[in-house]
């Protein structure tokens, strides 16, 4: 009887420890989704009616999550292959910022509540699983550096995530770039490494397959920033620890390679297309621009609610350099005094982290430093640097933004920050450790904080919703014709609304393969004239019908004239060009942002 009495009581005693360590990982994670919520502000009050940044590529992502629900469930086809742009040849989307895994996990959201929320929430996602996979890698290495109490291990751990998520890096790329935003794979991975290497379990060599499969099939990016990190660990650990074992390489190895069989499906295809079609149009000169400036990673970011704004010459002066949100990488000042502060016993116990720190920051200086704005020269030449070896490597001409390598850079931080933060708290006597720690996150988020964050309503044109209705699969012919279809990148937004095949398209990489704008009918919208000249001179008589006829050929079904993008004198010329091509007709649909004609049948 005592002996059942005793096991009932350890029973007792071992739940009642599992559900007070669940109920502070949900105290942590719902930390971080109230600093999220914070720092996004107001963004939660408009979930449904706008989403973070100015638009641009926010449509090109925004697309992403339509065409994978669109393939997945109402094609049953792969989502690396569309006809919807770039019709009618369509275009693999291998090299596109496709971010598969965070459009399958918004499945259910698109489907329940549309996708400007599903956009919302895989932004909000991102960040609050970012920041909790950092706390969570930093208190699995915290034990093996000082002992610490519980309390400030956890308070160190959650500084840690903050410094991560909240970073300026994470924060820009909130602008437009939500395969970027959801970088929160990238920790787990870390710390599923690290316990594949000490632990001698293969569960965790399948995790760390797991989340490495995670981070790729979001971006290629933060893929292959993962193999030179795996890389550059297990060669720290031959060369420097000097502690390897066959079983933990084979460990490693094996979660690689299950990672690389899972992906094989689509990495055999892209290294087969990437010679081609993964390339720029100026693969070099994209390097240098998208570099990342010395300098940069002490400017605090323009997006600051107070300060922002006086620092915005000096990035349009020496530091963008058209270059965007890719400059922008300040790391902080007070992770990087936490650092600097215990460099010693850092150092010693860290110097792994700050290893690695050093090389993704040179890696994101580009092939050649900069300071300044200014080139620094050496005997009359540009100053090497790491990534001129990189850029010269098979396929390392497609990575073609160095400066992005510096979420690698807020990674390692905030290993080696919460590591500072914990020898800080430890050292306190006559403060509190709650008070220091509400201090010190205090002082982190306010460095970074860009409150209000710019929200962009969503709003398409009433016509394309109307589209929807024709059940027919007709293209759509959008006026102006762009030479750069990035100008326009509003129209992917549009397509999801639509849902009708384009004949232009704006993806990461790739342009259609043949300019439509030489074909009858196209190049008169294109040049929105009626007197353009091919080899042949068209008879003014037989233009209409030849038009017609192409229009047709290729599938034509409406032709949209965008008046907001025109000005009045070119809505005019619009207009007579689709009125002598289309024998007089009238408009289909005409509103103050749109003018729509119906391609006659042939």
């Amino acid at each position: 009887m005592l002996g059942a009495s005793s096991q009932i009581a350890r029973a007792l005693a071992y739940h009642a420890r599992r559900c007070g360590a669940l109920a502070k990982e949900l105290r942590v994670i719902g930390a971080y989704a109230l600093l999220t919520a914070i720092m996004t502000y107001p963004l939660v009050l408009h979930l449904t009616q706008a989403v973070p940044g100015g638009g641009g590529d926010s449509w090109q992502l925004y697309w992403d999550l339509w065409w994978v629900k669109r393939a997945l469930l109402d094609l049953n086809t792969s989502p690396y292959f569309t006809t919807d742009v770039h019709y009618p040849w369509g275009s693999t989307l291998y090299f596109h910022a496709l971010m598969l895994i965070p459009s399958v996990l918004a499945l259910p959201i698109v489907l329940a509540f549309g996708l400007t929320v599903a956009y919302n929430f895989v932004a909000l996602f991102a960040f609050i699983a970012a920041g909790y996979g950092a706390f969570k890698l930093v208190f699995y290495l915290l034990p093996e550096s000082s002992a610490l109490r519980s309390e400030q291990r956890t308070f160190a751990a959650f500084l840690a995530g903050i410094v991560f998520t909240f970073s300026s890096y994470h924060l820009v790329r909130l602008l437009g770039h939500l395969d970027l935003v959801s970088l929160q794979w990238l920790p787990f991975y870390g710390l599923y490494l690290f316990k594949t290497w000490r632990e001698p379990s293969w569960k965790y060599a399948l995790l760390a397959a797991l989340f490495f499969g995670l981070t790729t099939l979001t971006s290629w990016y933060y893929g292959l920033y993962l193999i030179l990190f795996t890389a550059l660990f297990v060669l720290y650990h031959l060369l420097v620890e000097r502690r390897a074992t066959l079983r933990r390489v084979m460990r490693v190895g094996a979660a690689l390679g299950v990672c690389t069989l899972a992906l094989a499906p689509v990495l055999v295809p892209m290294l087969a297309l990437g010679r081609t079609s993964g390339r720029v149009g100026d693969p070099a000169g994209d390097t240098l621009r998208f570099s990342a400036d010395l300098l940069a990673f002490i400017v605090p970011s323009p997006l600051h609610s107070l300060w922002g704004q006086a620092l915005l010459p000096i990035y349009e002066r020496w530091v963008w350099q058209s270059a965007g949100i890719e400059s922008v990488a300040f790391l902080g000042y007070i992770p990087l005094l936490l650092a600097a502060r215990s460099h010693k016993l850092v150092w010693k116990q860290q110097k792994f982290w700050l290893m690695v720190f050093a090389f993704f920051t040179i890696m994101a200086l580009g092939p050649v430093l900069h300071v300044a704005g200014q080139t620094v020269m050496l005997f009359d030449r540009p100053l090497p640097l790491p990534y001129s070896i990189f850029f010269q490597l098979p396929y390392g001409d497609i990575v073609h933004v160095p400066s992005r390598f510096a979420v690698m850079s807020s990674l390692c931080l905030c290993v080696i920050a919460g590591y500072g933060s914990a020898l800080w708290l430890r050292q306190l006597r006559e403060v509190p450790t709650r008070a220091a720690f509400a201090v010190l996150a205090g002082a982190m988020l306010f460095e970074n904080a860009a409150v209000p964050y710019p929200l962009t309503p969503v709003n398409i044109p009433a016509f394309y919703s109307r589209l929807q209705e024709d059940p027919r699969q007709v293209a759509l012919l959008e006026v102006p014709i762009p030479d750069d279809p990035s100008v326009y990148s509003a129209r992917m937004l549009y397509q999801t609304a639509h849902e009708k095949p384009v004949y232009g398209g704006y993806l990461s990489r790739g342009l259609p393969p043949l300019p439509i704008e030489a074909l009858p009918g196209f190049a008169q919208f294109k040049t929105l004239s009626l007197s353009v000249q091919d080899i042949v001179a068209y008879n003014k008589q037989e233009l209409p019908i030849i038009a017609q006829a192409i229009l047709n050929r290729y599938n034509g079904g409406y032709v949209v004239i965008d008046k907001k993008l025109m000005d009045r004198t070119q809505v005019a010329r619009a207009r007579i060009v689709a009125m002598t091509l289309f024998d007089s007709a009238a408009p289909l649909y005409e509103d103050d942002q749109t003018l729509a004609f119906a391609v006659p049948p042939s």
